[in-house]
C-alpha cells in the first residue's frame, strides 16, 4: 500500500467571499536632505556635486581623532577641504570621542512616517550618548554642506532637512525632540552651524 492513500483529499472552500479593509493610497516618499550620490533620478553630476560626494566619502571614513589629529587625505580639491575642515577647532572636536558611551553612526539611513509622507533619508554623522541605564539619552546630528554660501542662508537652506531628521530621530529612538542637536559642517565658513 502507498503512503497517500491514506491522506484524505483537501476540501475547497467555496462561497466565501474575502472582506477586504479600506484602500490606503501609496505614501508619498520625500528626501528632506534633496538628492544624495547614487541617486538615478538626478542628471549627470557637475563638478561641484562630485566634490560634495568625495568630500562626504572622506568625512565618513573618520571614526574618532585624537585631539589635533589631521588624517591624510588625497591630494583632490576634497581632500584638501577635509584637512582644512578638520583644522578648525570646533570642527574637529565633533570627531574627538569625548565619552565611553556614544556610538557612531557614519552614513546611516532613516525611513519613517512622517506627517503621513514617506521619509526617505540618509545621516552624514550620529553620535548616539546613551545613560547609565543603556536608554537613550542625547542624539548629535551632524550634516556636511560643501555649498559656497553665507551661514545665514545654509541655516536657512537647510531647517527643515534637519528639522525632519530631529523628529525622525526623536521618534525612533523614543526621547524628545529637545534631546536630539543638528550640526551643519560648513566646509566653505569652516564653520559648525547648530539647528536645533
Amino acid at each position: 500500500s502507498s503512503w497517500q492513500e491514506g491522506i484524505k483529499p483537501r476540501q475547497l472552500k467555496t462561497g466565501h467571499d474575502v472582506e477586504l479593509g479600506e484602500a490606503e493610497p501609496f505614501r508619498e516618499r520625500f528626501s528632506p536632505s534633496g538628492t544624495k550620490a547614487g541617486d538615478t533620478t538626478m542628471p549627470a553630476a557637475g563638478t561641484g556635486m562630485r566634490v560634495g560626494s568625495e568630500v562626504h566619502e572622506l568625512f565618513e571614513g573618520i571614526a574618532w581623532l585624537d585631539e589635533g589629529e589631521i588624517p591624510r587625505m588625497p591630494g583632490s580639491r576634497a581632500g584638501m577641504i577635509v584637512e582644512e575642515a578638520l583644522a578648525d577647532a570646533k570642527i574637529h572636536r565633533l570627531f574627538e570621542k569625548n565619552t565611553a558611551e556614544v556610538e557612531l553612526y557614519r552614513e546611516q539611513p532613516v525611513e519613517v512616517i512622517q506627517d503621513g509622507k514617506w521619509l526617505s533619508g540618509i545621516v552624514d554623522r550620529m553620535h548616539l550618548v546613551r545613560g547609565d541605564d543603556g536608554a537613550p539619552r542625547t542624539i548629535i546630528i551632524i550634516d556636511y554642506k560643501t555649498d559656497s554660501i553665507e551661514p545665514e542662508a545654509i541655516t536657512e537652506k537647510y531647517a527643515s532637512q534637519m528639522s525632519c531628521y530631529r523628529k525622525a530621530l526623536a521618534g525612533i529612538f523614543g526621547i524628545g525632540v529637545e534631546k536630539v542637536e543638528s550640526l551643519i559642517v560648513s566646509t566653505s565658513n569652516k564653520a559648525v552651524i547648530e539647528l536645533s
